[in-house]
């Protein structure tokens, strides 16, 4: 019961109204929706966020 309600809630709440753009809740994203980008670690740089030096960023769509 709860798991119906955790996914009706939102359908309801939603209603009729979806933004330009926008994909429900339930799309899955093809391959020309992937953005990938190389990343490389310049030199001793300070902060790196990522445990690789050097690799593909990739960006894919995950709701809303």
């Amino acid at each position: 019961m709860m798991a119906e309600m955790a996914v009706a809630m939102p359908l309801m709440l939603a209603g009729e109204q979806v933004l330009a753009g926008e994909r429900g809740m339930f799309h899955f994203p093809s391959p020309d929706e992937v953005r990938t980008q190389p990343i490389s670690r310049a030199g001793n740089e300070a902060g790196w966020p990522f445990s690789v030096d050097d690799g593909t960023l990739a960006c894919v769509w995950s709701g809303g």
